[in-house]
């Protein structure tokens, strides 16, 4: 089964040459207010999803970028997305997902049908520790080594140690990434867009949303094959 590394497009003639798209909200968005996108991030880190609407009220798109089906904002907790694009990912199985209406100014002009997609994705409960191969490297990756990780218990425990041996022991920064992910039984190998998360925090697409995207022209996206995830 091929899976696919599903970015945001950077730096390219759909997206233009800034990255990312979207740096800021409107003058005088407030932070604070408690149905701000800040206030929804925080309450977000309790795992689940909040109980209010975030306030999308508004994005500006950089004037040198240009829209998008897919516009990079980096928010780490999912994506900003055209109308069409979340038409097109109601048609597939996902995981746990909601949509909230999102601003996005450009140029003065208000674009019409953007969305941001909050994806709850962890799937390290369901990864073949043993089968799986990981590494520890430092920062981009620099120097890998070999690590054996035997269940996700033993993974939190090395990860601790390791950031005790950078930020306590003052060693240099390493962390354990996985070179190759085997799922267990359990897993759902019928989901078509997840994140595992932890140790490897890419998301992954199945070749049917890979074609979907590609036959839809969603534009905004970099899709990478990948032999990581292996079964």
């Amino acid at each position: 089964m091929q899976y696919y590394i599903f970015k945001e497009a950077c730096d390219t003639k759909e997206t233009g040459p800034v990255f990312p798209q979207i740096q800021k909200w409107k003058p005088g968005y407030d932070d604070d207010k408690p149905d701000s996108f800040y206030s929804y991030y925080i309450a977000a880190k309790s795992g689940g999803f909040p109980d209010f609407t975030p306030n999308m009220d508004y994005l500006i798109l950089h004037g040198r970028a240009k829209p998008t089906d897919i516009i990079s904002s980096g928010m780490s907790t999912g994506f900003i997305i055209s109308e069409k694009l979340k038409v097109l990912f109601d048609q597939f199985v996902l995981p746990p997902h909601r949509f909230y209406p999102a601003k996005v100014l450009h140029k003065k002009t208000e674009l019409n049908g953007y969305f941001f997609i909050h994806i709850i994705s962890d799937y390290t409960d369901f990864v073949d520790y043993p089968k799986s191969t990981f590494i520890t490297s430092g920062f981009s990756n620099t120097d890998p080594q070999p690590i054996t990780i035997t269940s996700k218990e033993d993974y939190i425990s090395k990860a601790k140690q390791l950031q005790d041996n950078s930020f306590v022991k003052k060693l240099p920064y390493r962390s354990i990434g996985a070179k190759e992910i085997y799922f267990n039984s359990k897993f759902d190998k019928g989901l078509d867009f997840f994140e595992i998360g932890r140790f490897d925090i890419n998301f992954y697409i199945s070749q049917t949303l890979r074609d979907a995207l590609a036959d839809n022209g969603i534009t905004g996206c970099d899709i990478q094959p990948t032999d990581r995830i292996v079964f």
